[in-house]
């Protein structure tokens, strides 16, 4: 079997592919869910393209991170309103009236491009296990940094100083490790383009 590694001009996200199939799996809790994909989906990636209409409710609601958004409609058997690619990194917040359980399968890409714009910025990461948060990038944070998690808080990162090997803190609270299948709001005090793994990166100049 072949995956396409879909590239969408629109999308900020660029991954180059393949690797072995993997599946991610979305618990999801009646509210709002901060969900992502760490796999590139094969084929037509569009949401209503993926998600089986079996698990959706009438009022289930989606937002982007560019502010795009959609509900659920039971009675057409689709979501209704901006259209959603289901690309590697894409940040969903996912609200549902009953727990569900999504499963999807798809490569994780051998290499992924993620911008860290100024400020806040949503994302995913191509992971199929979980990392520990201090192997993610791990020399391109400056002080002042921040992972926010759905449910597990947030942590600050501060840089090296006498009697301080720098990371992130607090290094003992709950979000110790990033997860697939997970979004995390990233906060940058400066921008900057970088692959991961960790390869090339570019700082960007901030336009005021």
């Amino acid at each position: 079997r072949y995956f396409v590694c879909t590239y969408h001009p629109s999308s900020k996200f660029k991954t180059t592919c393949p690797g072995a199939p993997v599946t991610q799996t979305w618990d999801l809790h009646v509210g709002w869910n901060w969900v992502a994909m760490s796999v590139q989906l094969d084929g037509d990636t569009e949401i209503n393209n993926v998600l089986s209409t079996s698990v959706f409710e009438n009022g289930d609601e989606l937002l982007s991170s560019n502010g795009d958004s959609a509900s659920y409609s039971s009675s057409q058997s689709k979501f209704i309103g901006s259209t959603v690619n289901m690309d590697m990194g894409q940040p969903l917040k996912l609200k549902m009236n009953t727990a569900k359980t999504i499963q999807l399968t798809g490569t994780i890409p051998l290499s992924h491009t993620l911008d860290f714009p100024v400020g806040w910025s949503w994302t995913g990461l191509p992971i199929s296990a979980d990392l520990p948060i201090g192997d993610f990038l791990p020399d391109i944070w400056e002080t002042g940094d921040k992972i926010l998690s759905e449910d597990e808080g947030s942590v600050t990162y501060f840089s090296a100083r006498s009697g301080w090997d720098g990371g992130w803190y607090p290094s003992t609270g709950p979000l110790t490790h990033l997860k697939p299948g997970k979004m995390y709001k990233f906060k940058r005090s400066n921008a900057i383009q970088v692959t991961y793994p960790e390869g090339r990166r570019r700082f960007l100049r901030t336009v005021k």
